[in-house]
């Protein structure tokens, strides 16, 4: 099981920050912690956690923040 999550960057150079979460809120795996390109960006997350285990099937969270925005979404994880 694995889900793409795409977004796009208006500026050049934006310190971007996505991590997924689990419904309590706590910090599962960090994807991206880099400064990018302007443009569409695609990252895909494996449905593991920082250490490589599994997640189980069900609701989780990813916060994508860059310079000068922050946006929380919700995904589901099917297995």
């Amino acid at each position: 099981p694995s889900t793409t999550i795409s977004y796009s960057l208006a500026n050049a150079g934006s310190q971007v920050n996505l991590q997924v979460f689990n419904t309590r809120g706590q910090l599962l795996r960090s994807l991206v912690d880099a400064q990018q390109a302007e443009g569409v960006h695609r990252v895909v997350w494996d449905g593991k956690d920082d250490q490589g285990r599994d997640m189980a099937a069900g609701v989780y969270f990813y916060r994508l923040r860059t310079d000068d925005y922050s946006q929380i979404n919700r995904m589901l994880l099917l297995k």
